[in-house]
C-alpha cells in the first residue's frame, strides 16, 4: 500500500526566550507516516530539547474509531510555555505523561503530571501533583490535585471539570492546611504588598470555570498586610475568619493592629474578584486609635509624617484603583510636615519670604492624567495633640510648628494629587528661624490662624509670633544711664497667602513703665521702617540694639550668644524630666560691650529654680552670677512665691522680689518688693463678669422647695477645707 512519508530533521525553534532543538539526533525514524484516504496517520517517536528540558510525543490514529497518542514531559519549565497572567508567574518544573486512548467508543484520556520545585510569584510552594481522567469523554474529567510541601499537605482538592458546554464548569472540594499566602502579594499591585500567613480550610467551587461560586470558611495565622503608599504595615489578631460566599471574601470584626506602635482597629466588609483579576475592596476599619500614615522624607515629598485616627475609614474599589475615605479626630503622636522647596530669608522688610520656582509652578499647572493609583481623602477633626509643621527651609532647617485645633479635609493620591481644605486654629508652637549659623525660635501666639482652599502652597496666613530677648535700652534711651538688659519682645505679624504674605513688625519692652515705653516708641517710629528693621534685625540677631558705630562687637556678641543660649537649653533639658515638680533651668546672658556712655557689663550665668512645696504654694526663684571683672555689674536675685486661696486657683496671693528692669544709676541696683493678692475670672460680656463677682443678681427661677430642706451654703470666695482626723 503507498503511503506518504513525512520526515523532519533537525531543526531550532525558538519560544518564549527558549531554544527549542528538534530532533536533535538527526534520527531518521523520525517521521510521520500518513494515508489521506483512509485517514490513518503513525507518528514516529519525535523529541523537542531544550537544554534538560525534553518533550517525547508519539502516537498512531486511524480514521475515528483509534486513537492512542502519548506525550512525555521530562524537567520541562513552566514558564517555557505557559501564557503570562498579570501579577501571577508560575513555575517549576513538569514532569509526567499524557495519554489519549480511544477503541470504538470507549475513550479514555488521561494525565499524571508532577510539578517539582512548584513557585508563584518566585515564593516556593513545594511538590505539585495533578491527576485528569477523562470520563469516557474528551469534555469531562475527574480531577485530583494535591500540593505538598516539607512532607505536609497543604492543599487537596478532588472533584470534576466539564468542557461539553460552551461555558466550562468546575465542581471542586479543596482542603486547605497552614498554605502560605505570601506568594499572591503581588495580586494587590501597588496599593496593597507584604500579603503574609498560613490559611486553613475547607470550601467548595461550583459553577463557570472562570469564575466559580465559593462556599466555605478560611481561619487566618499570622497573617498581614502593608499598605506601601501609607507605610503603614498591620498584622491581623483575634477572629481571623473569612467567609466564602460566591466571589466574596467576607470579614467580620477582624482586629487590625500596627506593627510599629502597636495601636489597632476593626476591620469588617468584603473583598470581591471577577474572574481573579479583577479584586474590588469593600473594607470598613473603625478605631480609637490606629496608625494610618508613618512616611518619611524624600526629594519628591509632598507631605510626611505619622497620623493616628480616632474614627474610621472606608476603603473602596479596584485593588488597581482605590479610594481610602478617613473620618474622625487626630490623636497624640500625630505629625504632619509640609517641605517647601525654597524660601528667602531675612531682607529689608520681611523676616521670611516664601517663593516658588518655574519648576514649581508646573507642578501646580499640570493635569493629572487617568494613571491607577490610590485616591485617599483624609476628614479630621484636628486635636491639640496633633502638631501640624511646614519646614520652611530644608538646608538650614527652619521650620513653622505647632499644634491647636480646626476641622481639615486633606485628598491626595499616588498620581500626585496634594489639596487641603479647612481652617487650623493654633493654641501652641513656635517658627525655629535658622540663618547663617544663628537660631532664634520664635513663639506663635495663641489664635493664629491657617487656612487652606485647594493647594497646601495657597494657604492662607494670620499669624503673630514674638521672640524673647534681653537689650540695653540705654543704646537708644538718653535718659536712662543703666547697665542692664531687660527683656525685649519682637513681634511679627504675618497675613495672606503663603507665597504672597505681608509682615508687620513691632518692638516692645514688656513690664517697662509708661515712659519707657513712649520714648522707645517715638524713637523708632520717627525714623522710616527701614531704621526699624535694622533695630529689629540686630536685637534678633546680636541681642542689640543697632548702633553704627558697634557692629563689630555686636557681631560679636551675638554669636556668642547664640551658642550660649543653644548650650543652655541642651544643660536646662538634660537637669529636668517631664513632670518633674522641681524644675531646674541654666542660662547665659552675654554681657555688654558696647562702650555705651562708657557703661560694660560682664556676661551673667543664671539659675532659676520653680518648684511646687504643696498643692497650695508655689516659688519660682532666679540668681544671676556676673562673669567677669566690670565692677558694673551685680549679682542678681529674684523670688516670687504664689499661695492658691481656693480650689480652683482663680484667687491667688502673691509674695515677691525683683529687680527693677530699668536702672536709672549706675550707682545702686534697684529693687522692687510687694505684696498682691489677685482674682481670675473668665466671662463673656460684663454682665456676666457682674454677676461672678456678685455686682449684679442672677434672675431667680421659680423652684419647688421640699419639706424638711436644709437651705444651701453660699459658695465662699475663699474656702478652706479641714482634714480629718484618722
Amino acid at each position: 500500500v503507498q503511503k506518504s512519508v513525512l520526515g523532519i530533521q533537525k531543526s531550532t525553534l525558538q519560544y518564549k526566550g527558549f531554544d527549542w532543538v528538534i530532533n536533535p539526533k538527526e534520527d531518521k525514524k523520525n517521521k510521520v507516516v500518513f494515508d489521506l484516504k483512509k485517514n490513518d496517520f503513525k507518528i514516529s517517536p519525535f523529541e523537542f530539547i531544550s537544554k534538560n528540558q525534553k518533550i517525547s510525543f508519539q502516537g498512531e490514529l486511524r480514521d475515528s474509531v483509534y486513537k492512542k497518542v502519548k506525550a512525555t514531559f521530562d524537567n520541562v519549565k513552566l514558564a517555557s510555555f505557559l501564557p503570562p497572567v498579570d501579577s501571577l508567574k508560575l513555575n517549576g518544573k513538569l514532569n509526567g505523561t499524557v495519554n489519549l486512548t480511544q477503541t470504538d467508543s470507549l475513550v479514555l484520556p488521561k494525565g499524571d503530571m508532577f510539578v517539582k520545585d512548584f513557585l508563584i510569584n518566585d515564593y516556593y510552594q513545594g511538590d505539585l501533583a495533578l491527576s485528569v481522567t477523562g470520563n469516557n469523554s474528551y469534555e469531562k474529567y475527574k480531577v485530583n490535585l494535591s500540593l505538598e510541601n516539607k512532607k505536609a499537605q497543604n492543599i487537596s482538592a478532588i472533584g470534576g471539570v466539564d468542557f461539553s458546554k460552551k461555558r466550562p464548569t468546575i465542581d471542586l472540594k479543596a482542603f486547605l492546611k497552614d498554605y502560605e499566602i505570601s506568594a499572591f502579594s503581588p495580586l494587590g499591585e501597588q496599593v496593597l504588598s507584604k500579603l503574609r500567613g498560613k490559611v486553613s480550610g475547607n470550601f467548595t467551587a461550583k459553577g463557570f470555570l472562570g469564575n466559580p461560586d465559593f462556599q466555605g470558611i478560611l481561619n487566618f495565622e499570622n497573617a498581614g498586610l502593608t499598605f506601601p503608599y501609607l507605610n503603614v504595615d498591620f498584622d491581623l489578631k483575634g477572629n481571623t475568619s473569612v467567609v466564602l460566599n460566591k466571589q466574596e471574601f467576607i470579614l467580620d470584626d477582624i482586629v487590625l493592629e500596627d506593627t510599629k506602635h502597636l495601636t489597632n482597629g476593626t476591620l469588617s466588609g468584603s473583598i470581591a474578584h471577577q474572574n481573579f483579576k479583577d479584586w474590588f475592596l469593600n473594607l470598613d476599619i473603625d478605631t480609637r486609635n490606629l496608625l494610618i500614615l508613618d512616611t518619611e522624607e524624600t526629594e519628591e515629598s509632598q507631605y510626611y509624617g505619622t497620623g493616628f485616627l480616632d474614627g474610621n475609614a472606608k476603603i473602596r474599589g479596584l485593588t488597581s484603583n482605590l479610594d481610602i475615605i478617613v473620618n474622625g479626630k487626630t490623636n497624640k503622636g500625630t505629625v504632619f510636615v509640609i517641605p517647601l522647596s525654597d524660601v528667602k530669608t531675612i531682607d529689608n522688610y520681611k523676616l521670611i519670604r516664601f517663593k516658588t520656582g518655574k519648576a514649581s509652578e508646573d507642578v501646580k499647572e499640570k493635569i493629572i492624567g487617568d494613571i491607577k493609583g490610590l485616591d485617599l481623602k483624609i476628614n479630621l477633626a484636628v486635636t491639640k495633640d496633633a502638631v501640624a509643621q511646614v519646614v520652611i527651609d530644608k538646608v538650614a532647617g527652619s521650620e513653622l510648628r505647632g499644634s491647636g485645633e480646626g476641622n481639615l479635609s486633606i485628598d491626595i493620591d499616588t498620581r500626585g494629587k496634594f489639596n487641603m481644605f479647612g481652617d487650623f486654629t493654633v493654641d501652641n508652637g513656635f517658627y525655629n528661624f535658622k540663618y547663617a549659623g544663628i537660631t532664634k525660635p520664635f513663639i506663635v501666639q495663641k489664635g493664629g490662624t491657617i487656612s487652606w482652599d485647594g493647594s497646601p502652597y495657597d494657604a492662607e496666613l494670620d499669624i503673630t509670633a514674638v521672640y524673647h530677648t534681653k537689650a540695653n535700652p540705654a543704646q537708644l534711651l538718653d535718659n536712662i544711664n543703666s547697665n542692664r538688659k531687660i527683656p525685649i519682645d519682637l513681634y511679627t505679624k504675618i497675613s495672606g497667602g503663603l507665597f504672597t504674605s505681608k509682615q508687620e513688625f513691632d518692638i516692645k519692652i514688656p513690664n517697662a513703665n509708661s515712659t519707657v515705653s513712649s520714648e522707645l516708641e517715638f524713637i523708632l517710629n520717627e525714623n522710616d521702617l527701614n531704621t526699624k528693621m535694622q533695630h529689629f534685625s540686630f536685637l534678633l540677631a546680636f541681642g542689640t540694639f543697632f548702633n553704627e558705630d558697634a557692629i563689630g562687637s555686636s557681631a560679636s556678641s551675638g554669636l556668642t550668644g547664640t551658642a550660649s543660649e543653644i548650650a543652655s537649653g541642651i544643660l536646662s533639658n538634660m537637669l529636668n524630666s517631664e513632670g518633674n515638680k522641681f524644675q531646674l533651668g541654666v542660662g547665659y546672658t552675654q554681657g555688654d560691650r558696647n562702650n555705651v556712655n562708657s557703661l560694660n557689663s560682664d556676661d551673667q550665668v543664671d539659675v532659676s529654680i520653680s518648684t511646687q512645696l504643696s498643692d497650695r504654694v508655689l516659688v519660682n526663684g532666679k540668681v544671676g552670677v556676673p562673669v567677669g571683672a566690670n565692677t558694673q555689674t551685680d549679682v542678681v536675685g529674684e523670688v516670687k512665691i504664689e499661695v492658691l486661696l481656693n480650689e480652683e486657683g482663680s484667687l491667688r496671693g502673691t509674695v515677691f522680689n525683683r529687680q527693677n528692669e530699668v536702672q536709672y544709676s549706675t550707682e545702686e541696683e534697684g529693687y522692687t518688693q510687694g505684696v498682691g493678692l489677685s482674682y481670675q475670672v473668665n466671662f463673656n460680656n460684663l454682665r456676666e463678669l457682674g454677676q461672678k463677682i456678685g455686682l449684679v443678681k442672677k434672675g431667680k427661677k421659680a423652684t419647688k422647695v421640699k419639706k424638711d430642706s436644709l437651705p444651701k451654703k453660699k459658695k465662699s470666695l475663699i474656702n478652706f477645707k479641714s482634714k480629718k482626723k484618722k
